[in-house]
């Protein structure tokens, strides 16, 4: 899964209130991220409850994980958030 930072001219296209999180860019087919239903242009707020305010954040709060990890993500997609769980590394 590629993110990238969310721009001032992004969170105006998508109807964003803020550009803090990271946008979905590229989800690879077969991928645990797939399977829990993440979406290309999902925004995420958090992982495992840690906010994401920026592409740091995000490769700080992912860096460290490894296969068999499970992450808890919070996406907003449009005016709904939902949080998926995944486990790292399958697919």
């Amino acid at each position: 899964m590629d993110v990238r930072p969310i721009t001032p001219e992004v969170a105006r296209q998508l109807n964003l209130r803020t550009n803090e999180g990271v946008i979905v860019s590229r989800r690879g087919g077969g991928t645990s991220a797939a399977e829990a239903g993440i979406q290309r242009g999902d925004v995420i707020r958090e992982v495992n409850r840690q906010k994401v305010r920026n592409l740091a954040d995000y490769e700080r709060l992912t860096r460290e994980a490894k296969d068999g990890d499970r992450l808890t993500v919070l996406l907003q997609r449009g005016q709904m958030s939902l949080y998926v769980a995944f486990t790292v590394g399958r697919g």
